[in-house]
C-alpha cells in the first residue's frame, strides 16, 4: 500500500509543481505583457502630448491672424481719396485681364496701384492717386502717377 500512496504523492506533487510553474510563467507573461502595455502607453502619451502641443501652436497662431487682422481693420485708412501717395511696389500681380498691378503698402495699408508700365519692377519707388477703397476699407486702388 505504500507504493501507491507514494506514486499518488508523487503524482499530486508533480501536479503541484506544474501548476505553480504555470502560475509562475503566465505571471511571467503577464508582467511581460504590462511593461510592453506600459511602454506602448509611454509612446502614446508622448505622441498625445506632441499632437496637443501642435494644435495649441495652431490655435495660437489662428487667435494671433484674427487679432491682426481684428486691429488692421479697426484701424483708419492713412489715405484719402484723391490723395497723392509715394509708395514701394512690393509686389507686381497680373489681373486675368492681362493688366498689371502693383501692391503696395503705406503704414501696412494695402493699395494697388493699376496702370503700372512694364518697366516698374519690385522695389522701385511711385507716385499713385487713391482713387477708391474696397468694402470695409481695408485697402485701396490707386492709379499711377509717376516715378520718384
Amino acid at each position: 500500500m505504500v507504493a501507491p500512496l507514494a506514486a499518488g504523492a508523487v503524482v499530486t506533487g508533480a501536479a503541484a509543481l506544474y501548476t505553480a510553474y504555470r502560475k509562475g510563467k503566465s505571471a511571467g507573461v503577464e508582467k511581460g505583457k504590462e511593461k510592453k502595455e506600459e511602454e506602448l502607453s509611454q509612446e502614446a502619451k508622448e505622441k498625445i502630448k506632441e499632437e496637443l502641443r501642435q494644435e495649441a501652436e495652431e490655435e495660437f497662431h489662428k487667435e494671433q491672424s484674427w487679432e491682426a487682422h481684428r486691429e488692421a481693420t479697426e484701424k483708419s485708412a492713412p489715405v484719402d481719396l484723391g490723395d497723392e501717395v509715394t509708395v514701394g511696389v512690393r509686389e507686381l500681380k497680373k489681373h486675368h485681364s492681362g493688366v498689371e498691378t502693383a501692391v503696395c503698402k503705406k503704414e501696412g495699408f494695402v493699395i494697388f496701384v493699376n496702370e503700372v508700365p512694364a518697366s516698374i519692377n519690385e522695389g522701385d519707388v511711385i507716385s499713385a492717386k487713391v482713387t477708391s477703397f474696397n468694402e470695409g476699407k481695408t485697402s485701396a486702388d490707386a492709379t499711377y502717377q509717376g516715378t520718384q
